[in-house]
């Protein structure tokens, strides 16, 4: 619907079968990362496993920033397990020498590389490098490949996993990802300034 108004106030540039394709890729997430998508061939479930009990790091670029600072806000609410993220290239001027301390990085860090086969080659290669400096450090991490043609594609198809992962982890964490109660007290206690 967001899509529609925004292309009908001429804010963004979409076609209609455009539109069409997304809703139809948008039923397929479904299938594939749904609830009656057995553990085996369900991506989100396994990453929701896998992100038990560490300290997640969101990397990607480009046209899916935005989608990283969803992932990270969406693993901190919902999944209600600490997240950050952290843009390639502008971590590899720094972030890269952060990893070796404290030592419990080792055991505690688990990096989520957004990747696509639609970045600019130049930062397709900075993945490469990057992921081999983190298994370096013995830092674990976990390579999610966008599959959608286009752009816009593609953003729906890791909002959708990373939904659908984050509830994964809140059932996996045992609690009720609909809950905030510190959100929730935070906001009573401003109530009182």
């Amino acid at each position: 619907a967001h899509i529609a108004l925004f292309k009908r106030l001429g804010l963004i540039k979409v076609s209609d079968s455009d539109i069409k394709d997304i809703l139809s890729q948008i039923s397929s997430y479904k299938k594939k990362f749904g609830f009656d998508a057995p553990f085996v061939k369900n991506k989100a479930k396994q990453l929701a496993k896998e992100m038990s009990n560490k300290n997640i790091i969101i990397a990607t670029s480009e046209h899916l920033e935005g989608n990283a600072h969803v992932f990270a806000n969406q693993t901190n609410e919902t999944g209600k397990t600490l997240a950050a993220y952290h843009l390639v290239s502008e971590l590899n001027h720094h972030l890269m020498e952060g990893l070796k301390f404290p030592d419990t990085n080792r055991k505690n860090l688990l990096f989520i590389f957004l990747e696509s086969e639609l970045y600019h080659p130049k930062n397709q290669f900075r993945y490469k490098v990057t992921k081999k400096i983190v298994k370096d450090n013995k830092i674990k991490f976990v390579s999610q490949k966008l599959k959608a043609k286009t752009k816009l594609a593609q953003a729906f198809e890791a909002l959708a996993f990373s939904s659908y992962t984050t509830f994964y982890l809140a059932m996996q964490n045992n609690l009720n990802p609909n809950l905030i109660p510190w959100v929730d007290m935070f906001k009573e206690e401003l109530k009182k300034f």
